[in-house]
């Protein structure tokens, strides 16, 4: 047998191995295998495609010739010369290199959102806020609100104006006041960064009234932490100045992250394969009300932090608790909500409970955005925003 045939042969088991790890990945999540005491992994789809693209064309190569090769090879350069260019003039978001890098190190709390990064879906103004640019006064005859909170707040995958307070802004501009209304939400924060957060900076922007938005985590976390270790965004390889291989390499990002229930993140397959994971760890006792009697104490505490200071400043102050999908019409997983109602009632703080408003909303499945993430869909957060509308109606801020 030619030497060009074997090299044919064991192309086709290369690409036939590769295809076997893709669908391994897809199907469970990874692999491990142990050889000779030797451990080899993979959970990451994009080594093995990465691997089945370069056979595949090597084999091809092969199969046509010299001359057709050299043809193929150039056509796929000037196809992607041309893309390059393509990206260049258009500034397409998913080029950029820093797409991810949202966040940066702040030793105050941590981290904080990177000023200036915008991506067609996300926009941080200069106070590290995903919002319009505004200035700390609050301007003469404005009625403002500064929502604080993490991830949900945010609004983890839904679009600037798609937040829960931005839709709240949009409401209440329809009436006779005039309303400006500050999205303050950064993922990953708890309840000890949003008492620095206001100590340091919230305070400024004058708020009328302030909006705390809880989710269950808030309870975990605490500030003896280290600076988040980040590279900076402008510290990058050669190849990450390349906009075809950004633009690759995000877009595989989003596709992974979109789908990611089907590598290996079981408990975003559908609400009873969360529930039955929140039921088996932490969380599950956490919301069930027989975790540590610290990790509640603790949540208080800084609760009581919070309310004395927005007393100092003058403010009012609103606590909101956004449940997660797997307690909605189960009771068993709802006693953190009556521990944190009580916790309210005793330091005489407004409160409001999502969940019931949630569940009296028509189909849950829409109102979150599994299986792809655990966050609250645009829908989701439009009740969450009705809800809020209604309430500062009816106290007459």
């Amino acid at each position: 047998m030619e030497f060009k045939e074997i090299l044919k042969w064991i192309l086709n088991l290369l690409i036939i191995l590769n295809i076997f790890l893709i669908l391994s990945i897809i199907f469970y999540g990874g692999y491990e295998i142990e050889i000779w005491r030797i451990l080899i992994k993979c959970h990451n789809i994009k080594n093995p495609f990465i691997g089945l693209i370069i056979f595949i064309i090597i084999r091809i190569c092969i199969s046509i010739g010299k001359i057709n090769s050299i043809l193929l090879i150039s056509s796929i350069t000037v196809a992607l010369l041309f893309f390059e260019i393509f990206l260049r003039i258009t500034n397409n978001p998913l080029s950029f290199p820093n797409l991810k890098e949202i966040i940066e190190p702040y030793p105050l709390l941590g981290y904080r959102l990177i000023a200036g990064i915008k991506d067609g879906n996300i926009s941080i103004n200069s106070h590290h806020l995903r919002d319009r640019e505004r200035s700390w006064i609050k301007p003469e005859g404005i009625k403002r609100i500064l929502g604080i909170g993490d991830s949900f707040t945010f609004g983890y995958k839904v679009s600037n104006e798609q937040c829960f307070l931005k839709i709240l802004e949009k409401l209440l501009n329809t009436e006779s006041y005039v309303w400006d209304v500050i999205n303050a939400g950064v993922p990953g924060y708890n309840m000890w960064q949003y008492v620095r957060y206001l100590e340091n900076f919230g305070y400024r922007y004058m708020p009328d009234l302030i909006i705390v938005s809880i989710y269950l985590d808030d309870f975990y976390g605490s500030p003896g932490f280290k600076v988040l270790s980040i590279k900076k965004s402008n510290n990058y390889k050669f190849y990450k100045k390349i906009r075809v291989i950004n633009f690759l390499n995000n877009f595989y990002e989003k596709l992974i992250y979109r789908y990611r229930f089907l590598f290996g993140a079981k408990w975003l397959k559908d609400v009873e394969s969360r529930r039955s994971y929140f039921l088996a760890n932490r969380y599950g006792r956490l919301l069930k009300g027989t975790e540590n009697r610290n990790i509640y104490s603790r949540f208080e505490y800084e609760l009581g932090r919070i309310k004395a200071l927005i007393d100092l400043i003058g403010s009012n102050l609103l606590v909101i608790y956004i449940p997660d999908v797997v307690q909605l019409n189960f009771p068993a997983l709802k006693v953190l909500n009556r521990k944190i109602d009580l916790m309210c009632k005793n330091r005489e703080i407004d409160f409001i409970d999502m969940t019931s408003y949630l569940e009296n909303s028509g189909n849950i499945n829409e109102l979150y955005l599994l299986p792809y993430d655990a966050h609250l869909s645009y829908r989701g957060h439009y009740v969450v925003a009705r809800v809020l509308y209604n309430y500062i109606k009816k106290m007459g801020y």
